[in-house]
Parts: C-alpha cells; structure tokens; sequence
C-alpha cells in the first residue's frame, strides 16, 4: 500500500486489473495493435503477482498468486508496490513516468523473455496507459492546438539539396530554411532516428523566422537525404569524427557566417565537439538533451537487427518513454509517428555515436566557453538527461550554462513547441550577446 492525499492506494490491484479487462472488451482503444498480441504476462508488488492471459488483445483469464507450475507465462514486470502507484498516476513524477526508465534506474525489473516483450511492446505500454489513466483517457491533455492554415496557404518554409563533400564521398542533403538571408543562422540538428520535420515548428514560427535565418537538414542516412550509392552496401555507423566534419562543411556549403547550433539528443552530444574542435566558427552552441557520456543507449542494438522484432512497433514506444506525460497529445503523436518512420539500421548506425564513440568526459573541460558561448537544456522528463547528470557536466565543464526545462522531456522542439520556445529564445538572445562581448575583447 501506499498513502496518496491521506488515502491508502494500491498500484496494482485485482479491482484495477478486472476494471482493465473490462475496459479493453468494450472499447477498441487498444484493438488496431492488440489484434496480434498473445502473450502471458506477470505484475508482481511486494504483496501479490498477477498473472494475465492475454489473447488478440485482450485479457482473457487474471490469476492471483497462482502457482508457477500451473500458469507459466512469458515475462514479469516487478515493481515495489510504491513504485507502481506512483507510475501508475495520470502524470507521474519524472521518475517514475516510464517503464524503461524505472528498470534503468533500478525502481523496477523486467525478467522472461525480452524479445516477446519488445515485440508486444506497443499492447503492453497501452495497456499500462489505459491502467494509469493517460493518453486518450485524458483528452485535455491536448490543449495545444496545431496551427493550420486556409486551404490553398503555401508556407515559406523552403526545402532544397546542397552537396556537401565529407572524406572523400559527395552527400545530397536535403534541408529547410526560413528567415532572412541576412539575419544570423541557426541550424538545428536532429536527434537520433529522425530528421530535419522535427523542427517543423520553429522553422514556421515567426518569432523564430524574423530574428533568425532558421537551417534544419536531414543528416545522410537519414529521411530525403540518401546516402552516396556507392555507401548503401556498406554498413552505417556514426562517428563523431564523420558528424563533426559534417555539420562543418554543411555549414560552409550554405556560406554561413558564424552559425548557432541547436542540437537534440545526439544532436546536443556532437556540440561538445564541435566546441573542442571548431570554437572558433561557431557563434554559439546549444546542447538540448545532450550528455557527455551515454553508453547504455548500446542495450537497444541487438533489438535494431533482430528479424523477429517489429522496429514500428517498439522505437516509437520507447520514444514516447522520454516524453512528458503533459505533453500536447498530438505533439507527443507527433514524435512517436516520426520515429516509427524511421529504421532499426538507421537507428543502430546513430547509436554507434550516441553510445559507443561520444565521450566528451577527457577534453570538456577545455571548451573555450569565453569564446563559443555553450548551454546545456535539459528536461525535466528527460530520464536521460536528469539534474543530476546536468550537474555532473556542469562540475567537469564549469563555463557550460545549464538550463532545466519544466515539463517537457527528451525532444523538447517537437513534443511541446510552446514549452520549448519559452526556454529556448531567451537563451538564443543572451547567447547572442555573450558572443558579440567576445568578438569585442577579442
């Protein structure tokens, strides 16, 4: 038991399970990715385990405490029963806001056979959803509402190809642009597994687009910009030597004039580099969601070229693990709908950066701050991005300016616009100013 307001609550009861079952045969909330989903699951507190039989989508028998030998099942989730009322709950705190992150951080396990798992991922976080009463359960969860202009309005967002030469191979690469020619650039990196739509939002915002010319482009490998033909039979894996040459010599390719670079996810881990490497260039570098060190991201390889594994099922599910559960519910199925258009080999080659080749922890420390102004933007969410590792980057790089962001999670541009925006212009103005103090000494 745990005590919410005074009152004694259960996170996991036979009362709440029944009321599941109930939920899941007379409405089809769950009925278009359930259709397929057959498997036997176990929820274990510290008082009791329930074991589920679940069948095309729906839970066909609940048993209490049942007997291992006489109800065999595929895997268990186990939790403390604290830990399952605060998961749980319309909007959890950070911590305990997905699945993932609570086995991650150690608040709950997952044992049995992963791949079964993985594979009824999509059913299994749905019907966690409907138990906890989020997502389509809380319809005003949506107050944002997406700007959508007349029938025939033609936005000035304008998509074209620049070729940019990277050690030795020419990349046709497809970016977007708006603003003034004139005005400062900003180019914007996206996360992992994405690409250049993630900033749809601020590159149609004019309080972006009047102060700022506003770059996104999709990295090679990733949406419109295929990769080199004689490159498609080779296997894809990111270095930060290859990112950090590219997102230079894109630059260059445009003739920028000392760019601001905003980077999500692996997108804000490349700024560390590029600050080492090429302080000099760049106005100012803004890291959103960025670590200097993440090597756990690795544990999803395995799962990226496993045939048996349905990719459109499970990455948007564990994409939507790192957003806010306050987050504008067509925003957030935004960026799950993003993800499931992307690729387990895409996806596989980002997090050989991502994990394996960033480590920033050796040379951080000698990022010329004074003369490339660097932020670090964190969620509060973002369970990979947490205060705590913040602070950690603050203490090895005291000139970094951290910003923590309220409600929202790891892909704060396209999760929730508005929440982003709040954060993200005033420190593009301050960060601004920093820079033209440093040009004066200079």
């Amino acid at each position: 038991m745990a005590i919410i307001n005074g009152k004694k609550v259960r996170g996991l009861s036979l009362e709440s399970l029944t009321a599941l079952k109930s939920t899941l045969e007379t409405g089809d909330l769950l009925r278009e990715v359930g259709g397929f989903s057959t498997f036997r699951i176990g929820l274990r507190d510290d008082e009791h385990e329930y074991r589920l039989d679940i069948s095309r989508g729906l839970i066909h028998t609940i048993h209490e405490d049942a007997p291992h030998a006489a109800f065999a099942i595929d895997f268990t989730i186990s939790a403390p029963s604290e830990a399952w009322t605060a998961y749980l709950q319309p909007e959890p705190a950070p911590e305990y806001s997905d699945l993932i992150c609570m086995v991650t951080e150690k608040r709950a396990d997952i044992s049995g056979d992963s791949e079964k798992l993985f594979q009824n991922l999509t059913f299994v976080y749905g019907m966690m959803r409907v138990l906890g009463h989020r997502g389509p359960l809380a319809p005003e969860l949506a107050a944002q509402k997406e700007y959508v202009g007349s029938n025939g309005h033609i936005e000035e967002v304008i998509g074209r190809y620049v070729h940019v030469e990277v050690e030795g191979h020419i990349y046709r690469t497809f970016f977007e642009e708006n603003g003034p020619k004139d005005a400062i650039p900003v180019v914007c990196l996206h996360s992992a597994n994405a690409d250049a739509r993630a900033y749809r939002h601020q590159l149609a915002d004019y309080d972006y687009t009047s102060k700022y010319r506003m770059i996104a482009f999709d990295m090679p490998w990733h949406a419109r910009s295929l990769p080199p033909q004689e490159l498609l039979r080779s296997g894809y894996l990111l270095t930060n030597s290859f990112y950090r040459q590219f997102v230079r010599a894109f630059c260059e390719a445009l003739r920028l004039e000392r760019p601001i670079v905003i980077g999500c996810s692996m997108g804000g881990y490349i700024a560390f580099y590029l600050g080492y490497h090429d302080a000099d260039y760049y106005r100012a570098l803004i890291s959103v969601a960025g670590r200097d060190y993440e090597p756990r991201r690795w544990a999803l390889e395995a799962h990226c070229r496993n045939p048996a594994m349905n990719f459109s099922h499970w990455g948007p599910n564990i994409t939507r693990g790192f957003m806010a559960p306050t987050d504008p519910v067509g925003c957030a199925d935004e960026v799950a709908f993003l993800y499931e258009t992307g690729s387990p080999r895409c996806l596989r080659g980002d997090l050989n950066f991502a994990a394996r080749d960033c480590d920033a922890r050796p040379f951080m420390h000698k990022i010329d701050t004074e003369k490339v102004p660097f932020y670090i933007l964190g969620g509060e969410y973002d369970w990979s991005c947490t205060e705590k590792q913040t602070d950690e980057i603050k203490s090895r790089m005291p000139g970094a300016n951290v910003v923590r962001m309220k409600c929202i999670g790891h892909f704060p541009p396209d999760e929730n616009p508005d929440v982003f925006k709040s954060y993200v212009l005033p420190v593009l103005a301050e960060a601004i100013q920093k820079s033209e103090r440093a040009v004066q000494v200079l």
